[in-house]
């Protein structure tokens, strides 16, 4: 069933120059969080772009703000934030641990075994993705990575058995790929990139995204499967690779990246199993996760700024 009937949802673009876009590219939106924006009259000074709005962030410092781009076609947001973000520097205190952006891809037009398809390769590519973003956005306590949450290794049965709104439901919205917002957007959120003003990174990260949704709304979810299975030796890797990110394959050679994908390998495969033959090693649900690296934030505030953990809400103020 498409997941738009789910929750009798649409997400439309806002289409600037229908010349730009491809009949493959995807809608994207994008959130942008940025600190010490220059202020005139209590408003921003930097000019927004078409389809784009600004709004305070409370986590954010120096006047953060969070500029919001309306749902568009890949290549229509890539001029918008070019357009954009040719205003900003790309310094510390524009971009600090705290600023982050955030992209949301529209799945509206998928079915149930799409979205599980999707999912499926992203637990293959999951480590590759974070080592693309880099800045260790991994450990960062408001972008989970799923591989280490008991949740995420059911969601691909649970969602082909029928069971996508309860999977939904118990997601975490801190989860690097998030679900909790397809049934107000229509969307499944990345939240792995850390901020920047660097446009060719962003453009990089939504043709790579782009290439992902449209390996797994081609491919079904039996052949994905298969594949994952049979995959064991360094030409499998490098061509599922290619398949899947296109272009952007040839980033990822070398025996760290074969490390890397066979760890997401690893997950996809275990997560394939039926849950009586699952050993116990991933216990810990997203809730638990970020308590955890909640706990861990407040010693490191602690240990580098002793004033600063005197504010019982600090914690509350790194990247989010």
């Amino acid at each position: 069933m498409k997941l738009n009937k789910y929750w009798n949802i649409s997400c439309d673009a806002l289409v600037f120059d229908s010349v730009l876009a491809t009949s493959n590219e995807c809608i994207f939106g994008v959130e942008l969080e940025i600190e010490d924006v220059p202020m005139e009259d209590d408003e921003p000074t930097w000019r927004k772009s078409i389809g784009m709005i600004a709004k305070e962030d409370g986590s954010l410092r120096n006047n953060g703000m969070e500029y919001i781009t309306s749902p568009m076609y890949r290549s229509e947001l890539i001029k918008v934030l070019n357009d954009f973000l040719v205003q900003v520097p790309d310094t510390d205190n524009h971009y600090s641990e705290r600023t982050s952006i955030h992209v949301h891809m529209n799945v509206c037009d998928m079915d149930d075994t799409q979205l599980a398809a999707l999912l499926m390769v992203y637990q293959v590519l999951e480590k590759l993705l974070f080592q693309f973003i880099g800045k260790d956005r991994d450990k960062n306590i408001f972008c989970v990575p799923l591989s280490e949450a008991v949740l995420s290794y059911r969601a691909v049965d649970k969602i082909l058995n029928g069971e996508l709104v309860d999977v939904v439901e118990r997601w975490q919205k801190y989860a690097a790929l998030n679900l909790r917002r397809l049934p107000d957007l229509g969307t499944v959120e990345f939240r792995h990139m850390a901020g920047t003003s660097n446009m060719q990174f962003i453009q990089n990260w939504l043709e790579m995204l782009n290439h992902m949704r449209n390996y797994a709304m081609e491919t079904p979810i039996d052949v994905i499967k298969q594949r994952v299975v049979e995959l064991n030796t360094s030409s499998q890797y490098t061509a599922f690779i290619n398949d899947t990110l296109g272009n952007f394959a040839a980033q990822f050679a070398g025996n760290q990246a074969q490390i890397l994908l066979e760890d997401g390998v690893m997950n996809a495969k275990y997560s394939m199993l039926k849950p009586k033959a699952r050993q116990k090693k991933y216990t810990m649900y997203f809730d638990e996760l970020i308590q955890e690296r909640m706990n861990q934030e407040v010693v490191r505030i602690r240990l580098d700024n002793p004033i600063a953990a005197l504010d019982n809400n600090a914690v509350w103020e790194v990247n989010n």
